[in-house]
C-alpha cells in the first residue's frame, strides 16, 4: 500500500485487491478505482461496478476493488476541503455520492485538493469550548490516559455539556476524534520505519492489541493488511 500524507486532516493510499468488511470512520471517504471497478455497499444501497464515489462520514460501508486498484482519499470533515464536499454534494443528508466521468477527472487530477473554490471558503464555526477542546486534544493526543473527563476539568465544564457541544459542532464524538487522531499518528509514525507496535505506543494508544482493534472497525481490515505493500 502506498500511503501518503498530503496535508493536516487529508490522507491517500493505494491498494491492488483491496477488499473491507463492514466498517465506519469519522473521515470523509473519497474512493477511486484507477483499474477495475468499485463495489459499495451501505447496508440497505449498493452500488457495483463503479468508477468513483465519495462516502460521508460516519457511514457505515463495506468496500471491494477486486482485479483492480483503487486509489482513496481520507478527509477531515472539518478543513477546508472536507467542508466543501460536505456543502457541494449535501452529504449531511446522502450517505454516497457516484461520481461522473467530469468529476472523475477533476479530483483525480486536483494537485492536492487545490481546486476551484476550495480556498474560499470561510472556517467552519464553532464553539469556543470545542476550539479549545480540539487544541487540548492535539497537544495531549498522545497520551495514554487522556480522557474526557481530564478535557472537561481542563475546560471547567461538566462532562456530559462538553459531549454534548463537541458532538453538536463536529458531528463526532470526542472519544471517536480521540482514535482518529491516535490512529493518524500510529499510520505516519508506521511510515518511517517502525514497527505497527512501536506506532501504537507512540500514538497513546495502551497497547498493539488495542490499536490493532480500533483500526479494524474504523477501516474493516487489520493495520498489517492495510500497511503492507
Amino acid at each position: 500500500m502506498a500511503v501518503t500524507f498530503i496535508d493536516d486532516g487529508i490522507v491517500s493510499f493505494s491498494k491492488k485487491n483491496y477488499s473491507a468488511a463492514t466498517h465506519s470512520h469519522y473521515a470523509l471517504e473519497l474512493a477511486f478505482a484507477t483499474s477495475g471497478l468499485l463495489n459499495i455497499s451501505t447496508g440497505d444501497q449498493h452500488y457495483k461496478n463503479i468508477q468513483a464515489a465519495i462516502i460521508s462520514p460516519n457511514t457505515p460501508h463495506s468496500f471491494d476493488c477486486l482485479h483492480g486498484e483503487s486509489y482513496i482519499y481520507f478527509i477531515d470533515p472539518t478543513t477546508t476541503t472536507g467542508e466543501h464536499l460536505i456543502n457541494l454534494y449535501n452529504l449531511d443528508n446522502r450517505p454516497i455520492v457516484v461520481l461522473n466521468t467530469k468529476e472523475i477527472d477533476l479530483y483525480k487530477n486536483g494537485e492536492q485538493f487545490s481546486l476551484p473554490g476550495f480556498d474560499k471558503k470561510d472556517d467552519k464555526k464553532i464553539s469556543e469550548y470545542t476550539s479549545m477542546c480540539v487544541k487540548l486534544i492535539h497537544e495531549h493526543i498522545t497520551e495514554e490516559d487522556w480522557s474526557v473527563d481530564q478535557l472537561a476539568r481542563k475546560l471547567f465544564v461538566s462532562e456530559s455539556r462538553l459531549a454534548h457541544i463537541f458532538k453538536q459542532d463536529m458531528n463526532i464524538s470526542i472519544r471517536q476524534y480521540i482514535l482518529w487522531k491516535k490512529i493518524e499518528i500510529a499510520a505516519t509514525k508506521s511510515q518511517t520505519g517502525c514497527s505497527l507496535t512501536e506506532s501504537a505506543l507512540y500514538a497513546g494508544f495502551t497497547d498493539s492489541s488495542h490499536f490493532i482493534k480500533t483500526f479494524k472497525k474504523m477501516f474493516g481490515v487489520r493495520p498489517s493488511f492495510a500497511m503492507k505493500s
